[in-house]
């Protein structure tokens, strides 16, 4: 029943918007599936289905001021315990962006629940279709999206922009509990073949406590080949027990090549350093490969292919996905 009446609740919304406008608009449906299986070694080797899912993205441009983005994950293997965190915030569930983006000119304010403000390629909020078998154990342990608003701002020439986001913080059983925010400033620039995302935070992980958060990510293009290298200034984030973001390091990087449009392959890297004294964790790296595929002259349908190793949790994942993009304009 919650569920159905948030649904609503959108859809009331969005209907209101779209009566304010006089523009034409569009209007796209991105369903995806996926089918992924860990196997973990040891003594008594495991195998689950954590990475398969089935989501649907929908966006609507009700005209050129007022966009709404919403995501839903409909069945994981735990379907359970997907909807019974609906209103948790440390948790994943079945809605991680439900948002409104009001834009003016060069400025735009965007509502609801959407991605915090982080910094790297890693979790590049442009694209939702990640490969959740190499995130490293900072986005693959955090919930990166939560409900607040951002305010931005985007230069003449579209290659610089910045923007601030006040949200809750990813620390907390509920979002807001005893008001513990996240407060995020990012840069995200395109100058020639180079591009950034960087970010910085004040993260809210316990009562009256920030900690101090910076994930910047780079990337070099040049022709078909790019080079992308992200750090993060912690290691294993723990934001249900401990809830704190621990000291270390985090390095990721991926080397891929784009063949003009039918496709793309990349290697992935990452290393993890663990802080020092730390008798929990240690370092760790994981590697990944990954083939995207567009057999379609539009482009409409994607084929994903992905494996990847963890030698934390001596674990190989691998994952198959479709993903294909319905498109109306009125």
């Amino acid at each position: 029943m919650k569920r159905h009446i948030a649904v609503l609740l959108v859809a009331l919304y969005s209907i209101c918007a779209w009566s304010q406008s006089d523009f034409s608009g569009s209007f796209k449906i991105i369903p995806r599936f996926d089918v992924g299986a860990n196997f973990y070694k040891g003594e008594k080797p495991e195998v689950d289905w954590g990475n398969s899912g089935l989501y649907t993205e929908f966006e609507q441009n009700f005209s050129s001021a007022v966009k709404f983005h919403l995501l839903n994950l409909w069945v994981n293997p735990y379907p359970k315990e997907l909807y019974q965190a609906t209103f948790h915030a440390n948790v994943p569930n079945w809605l991680p962006i439900c948002s409104i983006e009001f834009d003016f000119s060069n400025f735009y304010v965007s509502l609801g629940k959407d991605y915090i403000g982080l910094g790297g390629f890693e979790n590049d909020p442009s694209d939702y279709d990640f490969d959740f078998d190499q995130l490293t154990p900072f986005n693959s342990s955090m919930t990166n999206t939560q409900w607040g608003g951002m305010f931005g701002w985007v230069s003449d020439s579209e290659n610089t922009e910045l923007s601030i986001a006040v949200t809750s913080s990813q620390f907390v059983d509920r979002p807001f509990a005893n008001g513990q925010l996240s407060f995020s400033g990012i840069w995200r620039g395109n100058y020639g073949p180079l591009s950034t995302i960087w970010g910085v935070s004040a993260v809210g992980t316990q009562k009256g406590k920030y900690q101090f958060l910076a994930t910047l990510g780079q990337r070099l293009t040049v022709g078909g080949f790019s080079a992308t290298f992200d750090w993060f200034n912690t290691s294993y984030p723990d934001p249900f027990e401990k809830r704190v973001l621990p000291k270390g390091h985090t390095f990721h990087g991926e080397l891929a090549y784009d063949f003009g449009g039918r496709g793309d392959v990349a290697f992935t890297g990452s290393y993890i350093l663990a802080p020092k004294n730390d008798g929990e964790y240690s370092n760790s790296w994981l590697v990944g490969a990954k083939v995207h595929i567009y057999p379609l002259k539009s482009r409409n349908l994607k084929i994903s292919l992905t494996g990847a190793y963890d030698n934390l949790w001596e674990c190989w994942d691998f994952r198959a996905g479709l993903l294909y993009y319905f498109s109306f304009n009125w």
